[in-house]
Parts: structure tokens; C-alpha cells; sequence
């Protein structure tokens, strides 16, 4: 399972793009402004922070993700940076969703 420190780490990695001014704000897919690794990676950050704090697993965790991600293509995810899109992915298959030989979630 995903823990703070994860999260922190993610967050402080020089190599990941990170918008501390989007922290809780939510994600909008269809304006383009919106289209920059760090947003993305600041949103996906953010879900899993949610996920966990919530403490959400199996049909639950589905629902949210599917609520969280609901106008995203492959394209946006990919802006994403791997470790952080890895992160979303393990705590999917961590916490009861079979998404089954992904790399990462797209």
C-alpha cells in the first residue's frame, strides 16, 4: 500500500514536474491550459493521497477512479511521469483492481 512518504517523495523528486498552485484543485481535461506533466502529475498525486486517506479498495477505489479519470485519454496520462504513473498503477493492483500486465495506468 501507498504511505506518506511515497507521496512526499514523489512530490520532492527533482526529476518530476509538480504545481504546487493546482494542490486539491480538481483536474480539467478539457481545457488545454490543463495539458502540462505538472498538473498531471500534481492531480494523479492528489488521487492517490484521496485513495488512501480514504482508505479505498476494490469496487470503491473503481468507482472513484473512474469518477477521477472520467474524461481522460491515453495522451494525458502519458504526460504523466512514469514513477508517478507506476504509483497510481501499484496502488491499483495493491488495493483489489486487476488491471493486469499494465506498465502503467493509461
Amino acid at each position: 500500500m501507498t504511505n506518506q512518504a511515497v507521496y512526499i517523495e514523489l512530490q520532492n523528486n527533482p526529476a518530476i514536474e509538480y504545481d504546487r498552485t493546482t494542490i486539491g484543485k480538481p483536474f480539467e481535461p478539457d481545457k488545454p491550459e490543463w495539458h502540462m506533466s505538472k498538473r498531471v502529475n500534481t492531480y494523479l498525486v492528489d488521487c492517490l493521497m484521496n485513495y488512501e486517506l480514504n482508505k479505498a479498495n476494490n469496487n470503491r477505489l473503481w468507482e472513484l477512479f473512474q469518477e477521477d479519470f472520467e474524461n481522460w485519454d491515453e495522451n494525458l496520462f502519458s504526460l504523466g511521469h512514469k514513477n508517478v504513473r507506476t504509483a497510481v498503477r501499484d496502488f491499483m493492483r495493491d488495493n483489489g483492481i486487476n488491471i493486469g500486465g499494465a506498465r502503467y495506468i493509461s
